[in-house]
């Protein structure tokens, strides 16, 4: 079947006008000019592209809309997740999943970096093995790949099961939330497997004068929470300085929000290899914090975009952010946002497949809207809605 759109959209946005796809046994194995006397699938003229990478999101937090009422106050907010966890059972974790992968799907994302939460047999009372979605699936075609989130003093145990029946990664919440000898040993226990691992840093200025003192509300909520506070040490450091010691900082790890980081810091992350996912919307929402990108991007630090959970932010879709990205900072360009959701995403997820060529038609979406010749790929991003999208794998798409 030869397949054909106005325009295809190349990962990292480069754009080929007239071409067409070549596709057989509904794989893409040839990519060429559109020629005249052959009969092609026209879609029309808009334009054809892989479905997105959603780098960072909580999908079980997905009916947890009107935890967004604490706009702007993290603390509280943090203590309302808290609570809501608290009153939810393994399937409501898992009908969370479900309705934020039917989303992500909807609004055009192929891939997901999702963090679960650790669960505990109610029988025995130990942690639950491997990851929570491994034979029970969806509706939908997008890829979940679950990362096991860490949270207080845990032993390598259930990360190495974790990861020995399927998980992706592993996603340590924070220097401020997971001490040092836990991230230590799990490091050291996955050492010459390839897990990825990513976290949260640098997110909140709690985080910081925490780290720094080793107390205030942040250490208030730990001790409350039952956490040994001397664990958690030492104190009178940063952030980045706790990750450099436990040797986090790697090609392997993404680092996510970075609201407060110094210029050395920056230096370092660049230096290790580290890849940063920004939320732009949450940190908005969370934090009233309107990321400063330029300062990654003089670095050469690799950002990749994730929407964090519908508990902070409105949709789950990365378009959303791309737009958002786009309205708020003049200097960047439509390529630039583009490859965040795109190349950016799969090097940091070490995809090396995520290319028109070789791909499947279900990860391949039509973007059914009026493209402007003047600034195609402008058009494509603002265009891109859950009436526009179209998953080239559906039955009834070609």
């Amino acid at each position: 079947m030869l397949l054909e759109a106005k325009w295809l959209i190349a990962p990292g946005g480069k754009l080929l006008s007239d071409y067409s796809l070549q596709v057989q046994h509904r794989r893409v194995v040839k990519i060429e000019k559109r020629r005249p006397f052959l009969s092609y699938k026209d879609m029309g003229p808009g334009a054809i592209c892989l479905g997105l990478i959603n780098c960072h999101t909580h999908l079980w937090l997905s009916e947890g809309h009107r935890l967004r009422e604490t706009q702007g106050d993290f603390l509280s907010w943090t203590r309302d997740v808290i609570q809501y966890r608290g009153t939810l059972s393994r399937e409501d974790i898992l009908r969370g999943i479900h309705r934020g992968m039917k989303e992500s799907h909807e609004s055009g994302t192929y891939i997901l970096l999702d963090i679960e939460p650790m669960l505990l047999d109610q029988d025995t009372r130990d942690y639950l093995e491997g990851p929570l979605i491994r034979e029970e699936k969806g509706p939908w075609p997008n890829v979940r790949l679950p990362f096991l989130e860490i949270i207080g003093r845990i032993p390598p145990g259930p990360a190495l099961r974790f990861i020995a029946k399927g998980g992706k990664g592993i996603s340590f919440h924070g220097p401020h939330t997971v001490p040092p000898i836990t991230m230590s040993h799990i490091l050291e226990s996955l050492k010459g497997r390839k897990t990825l691992y990513t976290i949260h840093l640098a997110e909140s200025e709690l985080e910081l004068e925490f780290l720094r003192e080793g107390k205030g509300p942040w250490a208030d909520l730990m001790a409350e929470r039952g956490h040994a506070l001397d664990l958690l040490g030492p104190f009178g450091g940063s952030s980045v300085q706790r990750l450099k010691e436990v040797g986090l900082l790697s090609p392997n790890t993404i680092l996510v929000h970075c609201h407060h980081l110094e210029e050395g810091e920056l230096d370092l992350i660049r230096e290790r290899g580290c890849f940063v996912c920004l939320c732009p919307r949450s940190s908005l929402r969370l934090h009233g914090i309107v990321i400063e990108i330029r300062e990654f991007l003089k670095r050469g630090i690799p950002i990749c975009l994730g929407t964090d959970s519908l508990a902070s932010a409105p949709s789950l879709s990365v378009w959303d952010e791309m737009r958002y990205l786009l309205s708020h900072y003049p200097y960047l360009s439509p390529g630039d946002v583009f490859s965040m959701a795109t190349t950016n995403a799969a090097k940091a997820l070490g995809l090396e497949g995520y290319t028109l060529l070789g791909s499947s038609l279900s990860s391949l979406l039509y973007l059914d809207c009026q493209i402007a010749s003047a600034d195609p790929l402008a058009s494509a991003i603002f265009g891109a809605s859950h009436k526009t999208i179209k998953w080239l794998g559906a039955q009834d798409a070609l």
